[in-house]
């Protein structure tokens, strides 16, 4: 699977339903052109995973790879869209798949809320209803 030629989730479906060991291990990682691989984490090495663009680490077989990861389109759906956002934002290194899949989610619910239209527009209006010459940073 590759970054760069717009995958499916179908192509990364098919990725993680190749390993089946649900003891081990693995890691995703992102090389440079964008191609997605899936290696147990004693095999990829410190070394290998700093040489990719970015990677996750240390996902567990039992809940992220395998044929039951493969069939939950929940979890698919969350690991496609932050296979994207770290491609599409240029993130580099080791990436907390817990700490971005928390992200993806705030960011949409802020946006699905309009919060953050809101708020801006909230503090555009206010700020235009305030007097030129009374405003502090005139």
């Amino acid at each position: 699977m590759n970054l760069f030629y717009n995958p499916t989730l179908t192509d990364l479906s098919m990725l993680i339903a190749c390993y089946a060991n649900y003891h081990d291990y693995y890691d995703i990682i992102v090389d440079h052109d964008g191609e997605v691989y899936i290696k147990p984490s004693a095999e990829a090495g410190t070394g290998n995973l700093y040489k990719s663009k970015f990677y996750f680490e240390k996902l567990h077989g039992k809940a992220y790879i395998g044929i039951l990861a493969a069939k939950n389109l929940r979890y698919l759906n969350q690991l496609y869209k932050n296979l994207l956002y770290c491609w599409g934002n240029d993130l580099k290194g080791k990436i907390d798949y817990e700490e971005i899949s928390s992200m993806q989610t705030l960011n949409h619910w802020l946006h699905s809320s309009h919060i953050l239209t809101y708020s801006g527009h909230a503090i555009a209006s206010s700020w235009d209803s305030v007097p030129p010459e009374t405003r502090p940073f005139a």
